[in-house]
């Protein structure tokens, strides 16, 4: 984890000269998280891909729903 560049690691912020606040680039924590993407790729790629219906062939929208509930 990488240390926080706002606060320098502690978490708080001096606001004057008696105020502190938590430091919200790191939420008090005093690092930022680093998020890993290794693995999204292939996620993100099946996701770019329209679903076709097996038996016509065509682009399948089953998630879409034509029902109503509104009056």
């Amino acid at each position: 984890m990488d240390r926080c560049p706002d606060c320098g690691g502690s978490g708080v912020l001096r606001t004057d000269a008696s105020g502190y606040r938590t430091c919200l680039a790191c939420v008090g924590q005093g690092v930022l998280p680093r998020f890993e993407t290794t693995g999204f790729r292939p996620a993100l790629l099946a996701a770019a891909q329209p679903a076709t219906d097996p038996l016509a062939g065509t682009p399948w929208r089953g998630e879409v729903s034509a029902w109503s509930s509104g009056g």
